[in-house]
């Protein structure tokens, strides 16, 4: 009995301890560029098509500044978010990215922020792709 709550006891202090590093907004201030690219199988057939994305996502920068401005660069037009705006919720552990592309004013792009294992990931939500990241600045 002893042995079964001490080993309760250190699986409620371990999972206190990961709670307490869990990302906030501060975490995620600052530069990070895209240094691989995850796809979920079910995008993996068409490779001319996945080579095409994996070379634009893997130039592609993410500007995260203090006051709550923000800048997506990247090769492809689409993907160039100036001037905008973003949000981090800490309940759910994400990015909320709002500015206006081709005159279309909204939420650009949803990011799920993960750390594994000393590694970022940034989930676009619209995509199922997840980006392994590094800070940069």
């Amino acid at each position: 009995m002893m042995k079964l709550m001490k080993l309760w006891l250190l699986i409620v202090c371990s999972f206190i301890s990961l709670t307490a590093l869990s990302q906030k907004k501060e975490d995620i201030t600052g530069n990070w560029k895209v240094i691989r690219v995850l796809l979920p199988a079910e995008l993996k057939g068409d490779k001319q098509g996945i080579q095409k994305m994996e070379k634009i996502m893997l130039q592609t920068s993410f500007h995260f500044n203090s006051d709550g401005s923000c800048t997506v660069n990247s090769p492809e037009k689409e993907m160039q978010f100036k001037k905008c705006k973003w949000t981090f919720n800490n309940k759910e552990k994400s990015i909320s990215i709002n500015g206006e592309v081709n005159g279309e004013k909204g939420l650009l792009m949803i990011i799920i922020v993960s750390l594994k294992n000393n590694k970022w990931y940034f989930e676009l939500v619209e995509t199922t792709v997840t980006l392994e990241v590094q800070r940069t600045g």
